[in-house]
C-alpha cells in the first residue's frame, strides 16, 4: 500500500478551494411573487413558504377557482330566476 508523506504536502499552493465569489454575501437574492398571496419568495423554492401555494414557472396568475365559483352562483342564480318566471 502507498504511504503518504505529509509534511511534503503543499496545501498552501490548493487551487481547489472557495473562490472570492463564492465567499462574497449577495443581497440581490433572487425573488418572485407568490401567485396565490403576492409575497416575495426565493425563485428555488417549490412552495411558498408564507401561503403554502405551490409556485410554477412564468408569469402570476389570477385565482381561477375564486372566478369560476363567482360565475357557477351568477349561473346559478341567473337558472332560479328563469324557474320562478316560468312559475
Amino acid at each position: 500500500m502507498p504511504t503518504v508523506d505529509w509534511e511534503d504536502d503543499d496545501r498552501e499552493d490548493d487551487d481547489e478551494g472557495p473562490q472570492e465569489c463564492d465567499l462574497a454575501e449577495d443581497d440581490d437574492d433572487a425573488t418572485v411573487p407568490c401567485s396565490s398571496c403576492r409575497r416575495d419568495v426565493s425563485e428555488l423554492a417549490e412552495r411558498c413558504p408564507y401561503c403554502g401555494e405551490w409556485l410554477v414557472a412564468g408569469p402570476a396568475t389570477p385565482h381561477r377557482g375564486r372566478i369560476g365559483a363567482a360565475l357557477l352562483i351568477l349561473a346559478a342564480a341567473a337558472m332560479a330566476l328563469l324557474m320562478m318566471r316560468a312559475m
